[in-house]
């Protein structure tokens, strides 16, 4: 009978570890869950207010200097939001902001349709470095470098 008592202590043992490492495993998962999801959202409101940005910018780079031929604007944004790094990119939608390299998100406005009025010169740029924007009233194109 005494064999018998150390073995159910051993089983009880391995129970216990065993539950009690599956509901760590639980908890963790769950915060790992809500970190990636908060992430994802931080990420998203992160690209719609940079694309706000670069197009207010935009505007104000063709409305402020009627008399200029070119004009140019240079723009510094936070390296990486959430993590990501931006590329910014104009296309016949409008303005682009994406992290094409993880996550692949794409935000895109007209960007207060000036992409109608004034011709867009397809262009991209990386938030890992200053983005700069250029006016011509010349040709009536804004494009990105």
């Amino acid at each position: 009978m005494i064999g018998m008592k150390g073995q159910s202590l051993v089983i009880q043992f391995v129970l216990f570890f065993i539950i009690g490492f599956t509901i760590f495993l639980s908890i963790s998962n769950f915060f790992k869950i809500q970190s990636d999801a908060l992430s994802s959202d931080a990420l998203s409101y992160g690209l719609e207010l940079t694309n706000s940005y670069l197009s207010s910018n935009a505007l104000n780079l063709i409305t402020t200097c009627k008399l200029c031929t070119i004009s140019n604007a240079t723009i510094n944004l936070a390296n990486t939001t959430a993590g990501y790094y931006i590329v910014v990119g104009f296309s016949s939608n409008g303005l682009n902001t994406s992290t094409p390299y993880v996550s692949k998100k794409i935000y895109t406005s007209t960007m207060h349709n000036i992409n109608e009025s004034v011709i867009v010169a397809a262009g991209r740029a990386s938030s890992a470095k200053p983005i700069s924007l250029t006016y011509s009233t010349t040709k009536n194109q804004l494009e990105i470098v």
